[in-house]
């Protein structure tokens, strides 16, 4: 289960899940917090960065996968799914049940095989979870690497966006983060 006292409110609060079949992988991130449900597939390499900036909570896989710091390093929080899980038809059946429609076309994810799948993972996990809020989760996105600029680890980590290894230093978002809007002025 997860609860809302651990979940950050100032920034997205994402579960990943990742199918991994040779040399290909699929992820999907959700935001339990706003429904926010992504999903891409491409090369481990490729994965590797979508993870490391997504910034996720927790992320699920294969009961059998290798482990996981082989993959992605270590800081990969992991709960192990059933193989049962990753398989196309119940990943297929999960989702159209959530959104339900009678097919994924209208996402523009249908060809995103090892996406999908890694998609139905993530509501699995979450019925799993016994997670029973799940009807403002209505659609799934796909993640067009075209349309991103992607930043390395080793990038993120030097520019500090996110977190400082110094304590109390403020990282980038610290700074940029002062918006005030005209319902916060009267408060």
């Amino acid at each position: 289960m997860l609860n809302e006292n651990v979940l950050n409110h100032k920034e997205n609060n994402f579960l990943a899940a990742v199918h991994i079949d040779k040399k290909i992988a699929g992820v999907a991130f959700l935001d339990i917090s706003t429904g926010e449900f992504l999903t891409s597939e491409g090369t481990i390499e490729y994965i590797d960065q979508m993870l490391n900036n997504f910034q996720r909570r927790k992320s699920c896989l294969k009961r059998e996968e290798r482990p996981v710091p082989d993959y992605f390093g270590p800081k990969f929080y992991t709960f192990k799914l059933d193989d049962w899980i990753f398989t196309q038809e119940a990943a297929n059946d999960r989702l159209l049940k959530q959104f339900e429609t009678s097919s994924l076309k209208g996402f523009g994810v249908q060809n995103l095989n090892f996406g999908i799948i890694a998609a139905g993972a993530i509501l699995y996990y979450l019925d799993i979870t016994q997670h029973e809020q799940l009807g403002h989760i209505t659609s799934l996105a796909r993640i067009e690497e075209n349309r991103y600029v992607w930043l390395d680890k080793f990038t993120i980590k030097n520019l500090e966006l996110f977190h400082s290894p110094y304590e109390g230093a403020r990282t980038l978002i610290d700074v940029m983060d002062k918006t005030i809007s005209p319902m916060e002025e009267g408060c």
